[in-house]
């Protein structure tokens, strides 16, 4: 009795629940704590009790659980110990519903014989519960307001693991909750190439030996294995005693915005080439006028000079030295034109394989003998409007600056191919439309260039050769008659590997044009009446002198009213109105309309050393029209006059 009174004693102090249950159901021990808990046992003094009374465990939504599906029940049948969380409905009070964590062990009286008795120790958690359920529903409220934030929330602890990711990063990473909760934010949301560099950062920051970036920015990859850059602001996850447990980061996707940010840097930087382009051609094209003119004074007299002096004449070198000079300032003046857009084009459907293959003896002439010229033309290349003495230009000046870079030989190979560009394509190169495009590419495999080399390579007058070895106008005269029909141009190149100059044509319906057919005779001269319109005294004085002497009789008009004087003049024939196109007070087209009102049918040839004119659209001759670009040799006159006259 001793022993069994202290035995109590003891379990009456336990802070648990104790009860020793039969398998008939019948309670045969309760301690006070049991008595407690389960208000039935109350006045229990060891005496035996049924179990039915006492308590009721049942479901969660309240559905009560039969006898022999009790834990108690369960151990005594199997013999086999349980550990549960319950809910219990006691008899005496309905309403008074407790949560019991609860162990049950199986006794026997010998080893292997069935259980004779179950001891079950249980302790009410019900307040523990209703913590928990308290801040599971504030962890629910909370996780509720960060799903609602426009802003990605990750947290991570001192390994980075992902301790909490809202709504919004699960959206912009394309993960489920289930897959990122628990994982390595490095190893699932860090692209490759940076993941070692992130992951030491993050260490060094969770040993304290570098503070939390505040501000970053990154690659983030997501499920799909496409990247995101995200703009985080970052603190510590600190606990009690300010220890560092982790970090907790606000996020912005701000892809689309970097995005669009490059693409307006493209832009503006091809604003700024506009503008450079704009002021030179403005430049070329306000000097080209009067500059074209003086020059078509220079070089006729120079060669008018050359014939009249014999070989010994001491002044024939000096002028051939005039001749020569003056046709450099015309090349230049004319490179000028070609690089701002402002030059006359006289386009039409031609295939550029044939037009390269018309070019190739003039390539091989240019180059080296220790440089190879290959050529790959594309099948079924497409037809594309281009000014046909253009791509002769172009070769040429590719040619020279791919020679210059290959001092010790090497290969220039010119490509050509059909390409259809997407969207995609476009986005990345902001300078082309989406469509189809005949590919000219010039490749060689000379010394390369460096990116800053790269940036300036089409801006007039940038070169790397030494001075006096170039003008630095050759790539931005290709740049210039590219741009003028529509097309686009990129180069590729590294220092020590060559370089590939890539351009673009668009695509035109239809076959190749005929190229226009001249007389045999249009180098000579004849005797029909000319009536020549020109404001400048010393080009209409030039061109008079070179017209009669090739037999023509010449009327001169010194401006348009005299122009328009003699026209009107029934008794004044002539068979051409040769006219300049810029003129005070009336342009040359001008007076051929008042003109061709009186004499239907007339013929005019236009000449002008300034193109934005009235007989172009944007450096295109308007249909059918006869032009003769300033400065012009007496050859050139004579073939166009005899040209136009016989036509």
């Amino acid at each position: 009795m001793e022993s069994e009174s202290r035995y109590t004693s003891m379990f009456d102090a336990v802070q648990a629940g104790i009860i020793v249950q039969r398998p008939d159901g019948e309670i045969i021990f309760a301690n006070r704590m049991a008595a407690e808990i389960l208000p039935p046992l109350n006045g229990v003094d060891g005496a035996k009790t049924s179990f039915d009374p006492v308590w009721q465990m049942c479901l969660e939504d309240g559905t009560p659980v039969a006898d022999e599906d009790h834990p108690s029940m369960i151990t005594l049948r199997t013999g086999r110990p349980m550990r549960n969380e319950l809910r219990g409905l006691f008899c005496d009070d309905p309403a008074a519903t407790r949560w019991l964590l609860v162990n049950t062990e199986p006794v026997s009286e010998g080893e292997g014989d069935d259980p004779s008795e179950v001891i079950i120790t249980f302790v009410d958690i019900t307040d523990l519960r209703r913590v928990e359920e308290t801040l599971r529903a504030e962890k629910d409220r909370a996780q509720q307001y960060l799903n609602i934030a426009s802003v990605m929330f990750v947290a991570l602890d001192k390994d980075g693991i992902v301790t909490l990711a809202n709504q919004r990063a699960l959206t912009v990473l394309g993960f489920e909750e289930s897959e990122l909760l628990g994982s390595s934010w490095v190893d699932t949301c860090i692209p490759t190439e940076i993941r070692e560099v992130v992951r030491e950062t993050f260490h060094r920051i969770m040993n304290g030996e570098l503070e939390v970036l505040e501000k970053y920015e990154n690659q983030v990859l997501t499920k799909s294995g496409d990247e995101r850059i995200i703009a985080w602001r970052n603190t510590y996850l600190r606990d009690a005693q300010g220890g560092i447990l982790g970090t907790l980061s606000s996020g912005e996707d701000i892809t689309e915005r970097r995005q669009a940010e490059q693409e307006r840097e493209v832009l503006r930087e091809q604003l700024l080439q506009s503008q450079k382009m704009e002021a030179i051609g403005r430049l070329a094209g306000g000097i080209a006028h009067d500059f074209n003119n003086l020059l078509t004074v220079i070089i006729n007299n120079s060669e008018i000079m050359l014939e009249v002096l014999s070989e010994s004449h001491p002044s024939r070198r000096d002028a051939a030295d005039i001749g020569r000079a003056a046709r450099r300032a015309a090349d230049l003046t004319g490179q000028l034109l070609a690089f701002s857009r402002k030059q006359i084009l006289e386009p039409r459907n031609i295939d550029i394989n044939e037009a390269v293959m018309q070019s190739e003896s003039m390539l091989r002439r240019l180059l080296n003998e220790d440089i190879d010229l290959l050529f790959m033309p594309g099948h079924d290349l497409q037809m594309t409007y281009f000014d046909p003495g253009q791509i002769e230009q172009i070769l040429f000046n590719l040619a020279i600056n791919a020679r210059d870079a290959m001092p010790d030989g090497g290969k220039l190979t010119i490509e050509t191919q059909n390409m259809e560009l997407d969207e995609g394509y476009h986005r990345n190169h902001l300078q082309t439309k989406p469509g189809c495009y005949v590919m000219l590419a010039v490749s060689d495999s000379g010394l390369g260039m460096d990116e800053e080399t790269q940036k300036n390579i089409f801006d007039p007058f940038f070169t790397t050769k030494d001075i006096g070895q170039g003008t630095g106008l050759g790539l931005s005269t290709v740049y210039g008659i590219v741009k003028q029909h529509g097309g686009s141009i990129e180069v590729y190149s590294e220092l020590g590997q060559g370089t590939t100059i890539k351009i673009l044509l668009p695509v035109v319906a239809g076959d190749a044009d005929e190229p226009s057919l001249q007389s045999e005779q249009v180098a000579s001269g004849g005797n029909e009446t000319i009536l020549l319109v020109e404001d400048e005294s010393e080009v209409r004085r030039i061109t008079r002198r070179l017209l009669v002497r090739k037999g023509y009789n010449v009327l001169e008009a010194e401006d348009t009213e005299a122009a328009i004087r003699i026209g009107n003049d029934p008794a004044t024939p002539f068979d051409l109105l040769l006219t300049d196109v810029v003129m005070p007070k009336m342009s040359g087209k001008q007076v051929y309309k008042q003109l061709n009102e009186v004499r239907p049918g007339l013929k005019v040839l236009y000449m002008s050393g300034y193109t934005e004119n009235v007989i172009a659209h944007q450096g295109v001759l308007d249909k059918g029209v006869n032009f003769l670009q300033k400065p012009f040799m007496a050859d050139n006159l004579m073939k166009k006059v005899r040209e136009v006259l016989d036509g």
